[in-house]
């Protein structure tokens, strides 16, 4: 095995699903059920039919780790459904560990990202500014809380980092050089 799914023709199919998925996320700035559910089934049927019921038990487990990993910030509107089924779609075909390393690989990735463009269009200053002032507030117990202000119009699509993740988990572990390890046994 080269990398960390096999057979290796399933990286060439997350690649596709991927691919659909980052073009929707910069066009509509929405990634479709038409792609997410079809993708989640395949991956089911596909670890179903190859490792039997321990197979679909794995399938499973991903995408309950999937939506266990980005449910929350889907809940507190940071992420859309869109990009939580993309990655219960991957995790049908990578298991639970795999849904959790690209979870936490994407969301590295999507901080650099975040990171990178606010320095660019100069909204770094602007969003250090808010966040001090949250902070300050929200440590002196004397002060009311004054919550965090979100630029809404600022908004990156993250299906980019999260096939990133995706992919670059399927093909080896880029969370082993920040030494970032998820314990567990390796299904996939």
């Amino acid at each position: 095995m080269v990398g960390r799914i096999d057979p290796p023709w399933i990286v060439a199919v997350l690649l596709v699903i991927g691919t659909a998925a980052v073009i929707t996320d910069l066009w509509r700035r929405k990634i479709y059920n038409w792609l997410t559910f079809p993708a989640m089934f395949c991956g089911m049927a596909w670890m179903t039919w190859s490792h039997g019921l321990g197979g679909l038990a794995t399938s499973l487990g991903g995408m309950l780790v999937a939506l266990g990993c980005f449910g929350l910030f889907m809940g507190l509107r940071w992420l859309g459904a869109g990009d939580v089924k993309l990655l219960m779609a991957f995790g049908a075909w990578g298991g639970a560990r795999y849904s959790a390393e690209v979870a936490l690989f994407s969301i590295i990735l999507g901080g650099m990202l975040t990171l990178l463009v606010m320095v660019l269009t100069g909204r770094l200053v602007g969003f250090l500014r808010r966040f001090y002032q949250f902070a300050r507030s929200f440590l002196i117990r004397e002060l009311e809380v004054e919550p965090l202000k979100i630029d809404r119009k600022f908004r990156l699509p993250f299906a980019i980092p999260l096939v990133i993740a995706a992919i670059s988990e399927a093909l080896g572990n880029p969370l082993q050089y920040w030494d970032i390890t998820i314990p567990g046994v390796w299904h996939g």
